[in-house]
């Protein structure tokens, strides 16, 4: 499986991710490109996980930001385009 991390290319917009700019490498409803949304969806969910038990444990605003940009990705993103 194609990882995320690894070929990650997305963009944040008011500590947001732009979930239309993900993937955009890929041409629409290619393998490639449903193996790279698998994965992305993968990674945000885990990201999203991680963050929150960061800013439960540190309580910085940082670790608050990060946490809000990836859970919102991760229910957010579509594997679907």
């Amino acid at each position: 499986m194609v990882s995320a991390q690894d070929l990650a290319e997305w963009h944040a917009l008011d500590n947001r991710i732009d979930s239309r700019r993900v993937c955009v490498k890929h041409r629409r409803g290619s393998i490639d490109d449903s193996e790279y949304r698998k994965a992305a969806m993968v990674h945000f969910r885990e990201q999203s996980r991680a963050w929150e038990k960061r800013w439960a444990r540190d309580g910085q605003e940082w670790s608050k930001q990060m946490e809000q940009r990836y859970c919102s990705a991760a229910n957010g993103f579509s594997r679907m385009r």
